[in-house]
């Protein structure tokens, strides 16, 4: 039980050392394309459209279909509202480009 009287620290160690077991197992049963799949049907991630929007232009970019990339770019950059945050749209097109050439 936490409360009050938890030692943080020793609990955040007991997290950290849970935590690449934790991983393992939830990979077993999900798949990047099966997150792929429910982003592209127009579910999210939980946070905001722009954060899934980046998650679901690397699942594409890297796991297809090719054919929807462009859509899915486009749509990412209409989140760009801000000059700093068209900057990191485009910065992070151009890192997918560059990663599907090598």
């Amino acid at each position: 039980m936490i409360d009050d009287s938890t030692d943080l620290a020793c609990l955040l160690e007991e997290l950290k050392a849970a935590l690449p077991l934790a991983v393992a197992e939830i990979e077993k049963y999900v798949k990047d394309e099966d997150l792929r799949d429910y982003l592209l049907k127009g579910g999210g991630t939980g946070l905001t459209r722009y954060h899934s929007l980046l998650c679901l232009s690397v699942l594409v970019s890297r796991y297809g279909p090719q054919e929807k990339l462009e859509s899915v770019l486009g749509q990412l950059r209409a989140q760009g509202i801000t000059d700093i945050l068209r900057q990191n749209i485009e910065a992070h097109i151009s890192k997918l480009q560059q990663d599907s050439n090598n």
